[in-house]
């Protein structure tokens, strides 16, 4: 934890990511894209039932680059003592995406030592959000691309790998690591399986203020 106490608050901006499924409903999917489906959930050569394959779909598209998109993302930096937090969302993830590198950009023009950080980013935020810049056709912020970089010097962090304390295993949950550390929850309104149905009812805004929620969260764990 000594590396980690030399890394300033005002070094850090915290990140938290909200998918959704591309469409609501299986059934209103193309062909191409219910076929990539079922192949997906085949066992032992065998397609599940369209009944199986829409409740599959509900809930746990979402997870997959391949079959959802970012409806939210916020991200949070301390300055002069204050706390900033940035909202993008909506239903328009290619405006979502671009903005998002637009005021990364500008983070990092201002202070090149910034680090990311979010809560079990590592193995889904990151790589998520880098397979849906490039499935827009648009140009992966410098910032998260960091496939050569060697692990002393990734500027990705991640506050569940970092609470494993070099351990193996889940980890924790946000939630969970909130309470031990007395850090005021996030889940006030929303929580994760929830997104969805919120989305799908256009409550963007919502949505939006659920994220920022996490990433502030998340900002004061690292703190």
């Amino acid at each position: 934890m000594k590396v980690i106490n030399r890394i300033k608050s005002e070094s850090i901006i915290a990140i938290d990511v909200e998918t959704v499924r591309v469409v609501q409903n299986y059934q209103d999917l193309d062909i191409q894209t219910q076929t990539a489906w079922q192949y997906k959930h085949k066992v032992e050569g065998e397609v599940p039932s369209e009944e199986e394959l829409s409740e599959k779909w509900v809930k746990s598209a979402s997870l997959y680059a391949e079959f959802s998109k970012i409806c939210a993302v916020s991200i949070v930096i301390i300055h002069k003592e204050k706390l900033f937090c940035k909202e993008f969302y909506g239903s328009n993830e290619h405006n979502i995406l671009e903005s998002l590198n637009n005021t990364l950009d500008s983070l990092y023009n201002k202070n090149s030592d910034y680090k990311i950080i979010g809560h079990s980013s590592k193995f889904f935020d990151y790589p998520f959000l880098a397979k849906r810049y490039i499935i827009n056709e648009l140009q992966l912020p410098d910032s998260l691309d960091v496939t050569n970089e060697k692990p002393w010097t990734n500027p990705l962090l991640d506050t569940n790998d970092l609470w494993k304390m070099g351990g193996t295993g889940y980890g924790s949950t946000l939630l969970a690591l909130c309470n031990v550390l007395k850090i005021p929850t996030s889940k006030t309104d929303l929580v994760g399986d929830e997104v969805g149905e919120a989305y799908f009812n256009s409550e963007f805004g919502r949505i939006g203020r659920y994220c920022s929620l996490d990433t502030i969260a998340t900002f004061n764990i690292f703190r």
